[in-house]
């Protein structure tokens, strides 16, 4: 008879006084539980991490994931190349924190069903940087998927009673109620937002900074990060030291801890409000709530010689399924349309998909585009990429024509793209409104940008 092993560690922590911080703070060792225990149920049940693994997610809300197949070689190849392909990259966006530290961004997403992994539009052919990231991100993005899937799978089995009707209804739910029966329904049928991020210190002296991220929660059901390296901004070594002391979580009784990723922690996942929103409310175990983690980021190096490199991947609801918090039957696709609109109207109120009236919760794809771009299927579109890759499109151009610039539908050209719909065959074109009525209230994307002031995880 052959037995089987779990790898798993209990949580541990030491108090430590942080030379960066204006504070002390606890150490915190995530839970770590390893890829093959997720997908073997058998070994999950009786290998005694199950109580590890729920008492991590109630208290903690965070959880790593150890030993992922095919995965080591994509991470430290994808940090190797993140920096300076985002230097490199049209697709990238700056924003500067009240610290000094500079982050550049480059977002794309992962659709359900065909559809699937989107690349990065990054509009400079001639970068080998961006090649080689290209090529290793993506295997790194296949990886990570396939680890959200399996603690997907075993949470859900864990926390929620099948019995008890789906966990969410479609919008047409009178005729398929069934659509998102599980958490791993949710979740294989949810857009997932993905960012790479490069921070780069500022010179602002690091006991006089406050939080480069401020303490918030994410919008989504949960966020699956790499923890970040350090990587040098001008050789070509690859990045290998994590970095250290600046990632902060909250506990229950407003205490903070500083988390301490090691080399072997592959995968973090940290829950986001989604779980109190329609997890929560059906949890089979009497007394029992899983807990979306405040964090925070406090940069704690000001060396402009290293960047921390960083890739999240957040999980959101299927845009057509009703959020049962909703009155009135609104999807998760049209709350994060007035989410969006409220903070492009400066009215972005507290009770729209915030987690409380005192803290918000940031969305991973609220990306800033300049008002020299064009927002369009959630990206933003600069004037050389409309030049060279859409035939030249503007709104000038098109005007001339008599025609309005707008994100159409190409199987069509007739249908509008409206905030909500999924498919990424949706791109900028100059359209007819007296030949083509449209057939999705689109509404106004040419001045459809994003908050630059936007925080997102770190």
């Amino acid at each position: 008879m052959q037995f089987k092993t779990a790898s798993f560690s209990l949580l541990s922590s030491s108090v430590i006084a942080l030379s960066v911080a204006q504070y002390e703070a606890s150490v915190y060792h995530p839970t770590k539980v390893s890829y093959e225990t997720l997908i073997d149920e058998e070994l999950f049940e009786t290998s005694g991490i199950e109580p590890h693994f729920l008492k991590a997610l109630g208290e903690y809300g965070i959880l790593s994931i150890t030993n992922i197949p095919d995965y080591l070689d994509h991470k430290l190849e994808t940090y190797q190349y993140l920096h300076k392909c985002a230097v490199d990259s049209h697709a990238t966006r700056k924003h500067s924190f009240e610290d000094g530290t500079v982050r550049l961004t480059m977002a794309t997403r992962t659709l359900p069903g065909v559809e699937g992994q989107q690349s990065v539009r990054h509009d400079v052919p001639g970068s080998a940087a961006c090649s080689s990231f290209d090529e290793a991100s993506s295997k790194l993005r296949w990886a990570v998927e396939r680890a959200i899937v399996a603690f997907s799978a075993r949470l859900g089995a864990s926390v929620l009673d099948l019995n008890s009707g789906p966990l969410l209804y479609a919008e047409e739910h009178m005729t398929t109620f069934d659509e998102f029966d599980t958490l791993l329904d949710v979740v294989k049928k949810g857009e997932h937002l993905e960012h790479f991020h490069s921070y780069v210190g500022g010179n602002t002296p690091l006991m006089s900074r406050g939080d480069t991220i401020d303490l918030h929660t994410d919008q989504g059901l949960l966020i699956a990060f790499v923890p970040a390296l350090m990587a040098d901004t001008s050789a070509s070594e690859a990045a290998s030291e994590p970095s250290q002391g600046d990632f902060f979580i909250e506990r229950k009784d407003g205490s903070r801890l500083v988390v301490d990723f090691g080399k072997d922690d592959d995968l973090i996942i940290m829950l986001g409000d989604g779980v109190n929103q329609y997890i929560n409310p059906k949890v089979s175990r009497e007394g029992y709530s899983l807990r979306a983690t405040p964090h925070a980021l406090h940069m704690s190096s000001d060396d402009s010689n290293h960047a921390r490199v960083w890739y999240g991947r957040m999980v959101l609801p299927p845009p057509n399924a009703v959020n049962p918090n909703s009155r009135t039957g609104m999807t998760f696709g049209q709350m994060r349309r007035l989410m969006i609109d409220a903070s492009l109207s400066g009215n972005d109120q507290d009770s729209i998909g915030c987690a409380s009236s005192s803290m918000r919760t940031r969305q991973l794809d609220k990306n800033a585009c300049t008002l020299d771009e064009f927002y369009c299927w959630h990206q933003c579109y600069s004037v050389s990429v409309l030049d060279n890759q859409f035939g030249g499109v503007s709104e000038a151009y098109c005007a001339s024509e008599n025609k309005t610039l707008a994100c159409v539908d190409t199987r069509d050209n007739t249908t509008l793209w409206n905030n909500s719909i999924h498919g990424a065959h949706y791109q900028p074109m100059c359209y007819d409104n007296h030949d083509h009525p449209p057939t999705q209230n689109q509404g106004n994307h040419s001045g459809d940008h994003h908050d630059n002031n936007t925080k997102t995880t770190s």
